[in-house]
Formats: C-alpha cells, structure tokens, sequence
C-alpha cells in the first residue's frame, strides 16, 4: 500500500497552519484537500488507514475553522498584531489556530493573569506579561521594564510572529499600550492611530484622550530607557 508523499506534505503543512490569508480561503483549502484525499483513497494501491485518518484531520479542522472567532492582524514590519479581550481556553485555541505565536497579556495576577498562561502554555503558545493593576498610564519606574518587552515584541515581529495583546475587554490599557508600542517602533503619531483604528475600531474609539497622550508622549522615555533599541524590520 502507498500514499502520495506530495500529497501527504500538503495535508500536513495545512493542518500546521491552516489560516495564512483569511478564514474563507481556509475553509475552501481544506475541502479541495479533502477531494484530493478521497481520490487517493480510491486508488488501487491507497493506504487507506493512513489517508482516512489525514481525511478525519482536515475534516476536524474545518469544523473548528467554522466555529472560532476570526482575529483580525494587522501587518506590522515583518510580523502581525492583533488586540482584543481577555482569551478564555477557546479563543486561545482559536489564536492558535489562526497562527499566533505569542500573547502579550496585560491583566494583573488578581485578574486572572497567570490562568490565561496556563491556556497558553497547554496550546504551545509563548505568554509575555506586562501586569497593569489598572489602566492609568504607567510611571516612569516602570520604562525599563516596558522599553525591554517592546524590545522584545520587536524582535518577534521581525521574526514573523503574531502577537494578540489583550487586557480585560481590550479598550483602555489595551489601546494604550498598543499605541505605545507603535510609537516605540518608530510610527508617527497619525500611522500609529491608523494602525490602532485598522487593529480595533471600539478600542480606537474608547481608549481615552489621557491614555493616548501618554502613549505619544512617552515612546522617546521608552526609547532612552534602554541601551539598544531594536528596530522594527
């Protein structure tokens, strides 16, 4: 009995990462590999254990992809970012599945902050932390440790990953931070609302002015609280 080999590769590398465009372009992949499959499987020679079980796959994977709540990314440099509210175990799954790579959280512990780790953690998701016990702007005491993480995000965006940064319902600190790290990562002050508008209209809009300034204002104490600033690619 034998499989085609070309075949077989696609079907993985698919149900590796199933959404690379979009939701709709997803869902129809997976039913032209399913015909490709189910043709296999009629072959004479067809390994039809090994083929019906890549079949049971991709059909799973469609039925989540009709089921979660698509992300929106946004382009930024090499990499995406996506904001929004707290992930329970569902949507970091749907993150996943949707291609994140990381999770920027910005709950404090009594909020629930190290429960969305462990959803990370269990879907092979890396979890970065910023704690903010509440969503007013953050003191300079706290610069070299946000300037080390923008760093950080940096790096992961020139990488090609995709991060979703998130609070409690993804408006306030949210909007804040996300501005900051855009400032940060050398957009002006227009891109970086456009950007902010294109990642979630209702935090663009509900962020508040005060947090906003903050964000415009601090990116240059953010930059010089760190030896060397990583620039985005």
């Amino acid at each position: 009995m034998s499989t085609p080999q070309p075949l077989i590769q696609t079907v993985e590398e698919y149900l590796e990462n199933p959404v690379t465009t979009d939701f709709t372009a997803a869902i129809a992949r997976s039913e032209a590999l399913l015909g490709e499959l189910q043709h296999a499987m009629r072959e004479p020679e067809a390994d039809r254990r090994r083929l019906g079980a890549l079949i049971g796959r991709v059909k799973g994977t469609a039925k989540r992809l009709a089921a979660v709540e698509p992300i929106d990314w946004v382009a930024v440099g090499a990499g995406h970012l996506a904001i929004g509210h707290r992930p329970g175990a569902d949507l970091v799954s749907s993150l996943k599945l949707q291609g994140a790579t990381h999770v920027l959280t910005l709950l404090s512990e009594p909020e629930g902050g190290r429960k969305v780790e462990s959803f990370c953690r269990e879907h092979d998701l890396a979890w970065l932390w910023l704690p903010m016990t509440s969503a007013r702007p953050p003191g300079e005491e706290r610069y070299a440790e946000i300037a080390r993480l923008f760093n950080d995000l940096a790096a992961v965006l020139n990488n090609g990953g995709r991060i979703y940064l998130h609070c409690s319902a993804g408006i306030h600190r949210t909007g804040m931070i996300s501005v900051a790290l855009l400032r940060f990562l050398g957009l002006d002050a227009p891109a970086a609302m456009e950007k902010l508008r294109a990642l979630r209209p209702t935090t663009y809009e509900g962020a508040g002015d005060h947090r906003l300034a903050w964000a415009h204002s601090a990116w240059e104490g953010l930059r010089g609280a760190c030896a060397v600033v990583t620039p985005l690619a």
